[in-house]
């Protein structure tokens, strides 16, 4: 079953997101996130996709005033290329 969820900061769910995010897009890259980065994030609007009740694919947005970045999206590898990204990031712009 897919579930889409709005993720709030410093939460069980949220550090969920940020161990996926790790995964994804930091190891690769020899890199860890600061505590600074994750401070940063407080003001952030998150969003995890989860299948089966497990955090596959997760995406962030800065929002500033009037204006919204998408700021990444994160999705595990074995579900990559699957659309699963491309399903959050439309239920992400319609919340928006």
């Amino acid at each position: 079953m897919i579930e889409i969820r709005k993720i709030e900061y410093d939460t069980p769910s949220y550090w969920g997101v940020v161990r996926l995010r790790e995964i994804v897009l930091r190891l690769p890259l020899n890199r860890r996130f600061s505590k600074e980065e994750l401070r940063n994030e407080s003001s952030e609007l998150i969003f995890a996709l989860y299948l089966d009740q497990k955090v596959i694919s997760s995406c962030q947005y800065i929002i500033k005033e009037n204006s919204v970045k998408l700021r990444q999206v994160a999705t595990l590898p074995k579900f990559q290329k699957q659309g699963y990204g491309s399903m959050l990031h439309q239920y992400a712009e319609q919340y928006l």
